[in-house]
């Protein structure tokens, strides 16, 4: 396996990764890029209810999804969205939980 170094890391070591990892990597910035642009044409489209967020999260491999959306919002990585009346339901951003799948999934091949 070849190393990879980042120079924008906080420490200079060199990384090993495998070529799985790096492929993951690609795949989850190429999910974020699609979901920016559904996001950016189509605004609509791009909310979800609480518990489609909770499935969403499921489906990308999220353990526990119900916890981690609340941390996830305690620490401001998603946001709710509630659009009309009072009575109107919360909405979260597709956009926003693929991002913070993203930085889970980054934070775990780096760390």
């Amino acid at each position: 396996m070849g190393s990879w170094f980042c120079p924008y890391l906080q420490y200079s070591e060199e990384m090993e990764i495998s070529v799985e990892e790096l492929k993951g990597m690609i795949e989850s910035c190429c999910a974020l890029g699609a979901a920016k642009i559904q996001s950016v044409h189509f605004p609509e489209e791009d909310k979800a209810s609480k518990s489609e967020a909770i499935r969403f999260l499921r489906r990308n491999g999220v353990k526990y999804p119900t916890k981690v959306l609340k941390d996830l919002e305690d620490r401001g990585l998603i946001h709710r969205h509630k659009r009309g009346t009072r009575n109107e339901k919360l909405n979260y951003s597709i956009y926003e939980l693929q991002n913070a799948i993203t930085c889970i999934k980054f934070k775990s091949f780096i760390f």
